[in-house]
């Protein structure tokens, strides 16, 4: 059985549109190139929204084109912590478990758009639910080696401005209260 308890031979597309084999194949082989990509992305509302965030990260950027910290003077007077991020943009990606390749084209992707003029947490805390633990590939937290593999590849390409995570912050004390009150 695979993924969904559907077999391995009957083929479909992650969208549950029927793609051909062809066409999943263009769609892995799509996840190499720089850009952000949306799980789905075989379908027409996968790919606005993966425009959507696109267009509102650029927004974002336009209206906070750098970084900004407050100095000592700023920060007596507002009561906060001086050097602390003021202005800007930090992009906060969650890696999940076996898509190393997808996280490094969405670091690619940010870098090469924006450089410096933001920056890039890059998170390790995925935690698997109950409801997924009969999907073996979301069913286990992100490696030491593939957060490190990220780390080193987001320094490869020369993001400076950036957060990771150390050890321990894939804990069910990370995950927020959510009662799911007001969705349809």
């Amino acid at each position: 059985m695979g993924l969904f308890n559907k077999k391995k031979e009957e083929k479909s597309c992650c969208c549950g549109s029927g793609c051909t084999p062809e066409k999943m194949a263009q769609a892995e082989e799509a996840k190499t190139t720089a850009g952000i990509k949306v799980l789905g992305a075989g379908r027409a509302k996968c790919h606005a929204l993966e425009d959507a965030t696109k267009a509102a990260l650029a927004e974002m950027v336009r209206q906070h084109p750098a970084p900004q910290f407050a100095d000592k003077q700023e920060a007596a007077v507002r009561g906060i912590e001086e050097g602390i991020m003021t202005g800007g943009v930090i992009v906060r990606h969650l890696m999940l478990p076996g898509l190393l390749k997808d996280t490094k084209a969405v670091i690619r992707y940010l870098y090469e758009t924006y450089g410096d003029s933001i920056y890039i947490s890059i998170m390790n805390q995925y935690t698997p639910m109950p409801f997924v633990e009969n999907i073996p590939e979301l069913n286990r937290k992100v490696t030491h080696r593939e957060y490190d593999k990220a780390v080193d590849y987001a320094i490869g390409l020369g993001v400076v401005n950036g957060f990771i995570q150390e050890g321990g912050t894939a804990k069910e004390s990370f995950i927020p209260e959510f009662s799911g009150e007001g969705l349809e």
